[in-house]
């Protein structure tokens, strides 16, 4: 199971929420996408960036159980790649800082899943973000590089 999630920093000119945005693959077929507006203002791109990837991690879980359910895979494990090196710092940083107390919950929750290691988070460059076309506007040429990496398909374009 691998999940792409990304978030954009209070994007919402009328009450300043984030967007997050996520793309949920298993076996590298594509099965969810997600782009929804968080419930609350975040104080930084951090705080925002680590609520996506929260709400990546328990979409995985959910995906991973139903796996174990049908006895698809028992021993799968999940990837989430993040486009922003701080969020796997902080994730990956068994130390509790002050600056981080703000996301303390969705902190220990996925530090949790990566003590256990059910869950690895990686790096991937901003340009190969997959979920970046769910949470920030793009020309046309990137969306449509951004569409093709999920694999959508333009059936009218079919002949």
């Amino acid at each position: 199971i691998e999940d792409y999630c990304d978030s954009d920093s209070a994007s919402c000119a009328n009450d300043r929420k984030s967007t997050s945005g996520y793309c949920m693959y298993v076996e590298g077929n594509l099965i969810f996408w997600q782009s929804k507006k968080q419930s609350v203002v975040e104080r930084s791109t951090a705080e925002a960036e680590y609520r996506a990837i929260a709400v990546g991690v328990v979409e995985m879980l959910w995906v991973r159980t139903l796996q174990i359910e049908l006895r698809m895979n028992e021993e799968s494990h999940m990837r989430l790649w993040c486009d922003n090196k701080s969020e796997i710092s902080i994730a990956n940083n068994t130390m509790q800082h002050d600056r981080t107390k703000h996301i303390k919950i969705d902190r220990f929750f996925i530090r949790e899943k990566l003590d256990s290691r059910i869950l690895k988070l990686s790096h991937v460059s901003t340009e190969d973000q997959v979920a970046d076309c769910l949470t920030k506007g793009h020309g046309p040429v990137c969306l449509s590089r951004l569409c093709d990496k999920m694999g959508f398909v333009d059936i009218f374009r079919l002949s």
